[in-house]
């Protein structure tokens, strides 16, 4: 199990943009996740979900 640790130490300090992207990439994918989570909510009707993600993502093809 250290060894993993050390590995993965290695990786993170080799390079700083490196680990910045890291980072910032994690931090864009924990902050959809979570507003999708939010937008969608316990106990809300299915059509109302659909509604809300249809005002978010609009009407465009991709």
């Amino acid at each position: 199990m250290i060894y993993c640790f050390k590995f993965a130490w290695r990786y993170l300090t080799s390079s700083k943009l490196q680990t910045g992207l890291l980072v910032l990439g994690v931090a864009v994918g924990v902050f959809a996740f979570v507003f999708i989570s939010a937008l969608i909510g316990p106990g809300r009707p299915e059509a109302a979900i659909l509604a809300k993600l249809k005002n978010v993502v609009g009407t465009s093809a991709n």
